[in-house]
């Protein structure tokens, strides 16, 4: 969470909007706006967005971890495994 002036008179705001798991960094979002004024109102909605789970990244919204026990991980699998065309490998 910062405002910086950049060299061309402009302000950027950056918000932190926590960790992507599949590349272990942390992820912000960028928006550059003219004036101070400006730019510290974006930063106080990007800042609400985030506390109230409004704006997340791509990445969780995709890999969200779904949390299997070990009888239903079991059985996804056995559907799986009986559904396979396994044939005896004949013996040399």
């Amino acid at each position: 969470m910062s405002i910086r002036k950049k060299n061309n008179g402009k302000y950027e705001v950056r918000v932190y909007l926590g960790c992507d798991n599949r590349k272990k960094q942390r992820v912000y979002k960028y928006k550059t706006v003219a004036g101070k004024r400006e730019a510290q109102l974006i930063e106080a909605q990007l800042l609400t967005d985030v506390d109230n789970g409004e704006t997340v990244t791509e990445d969780k919204q995709v890999n969200k971890a779904e949390v299997y026990t070990f009888d239903e991980a079991f059985k996804e699998w056995w559907q799986f495994y009986i559904q396979q065309d396994i044939t005896q490998q004949p013996k040399i």
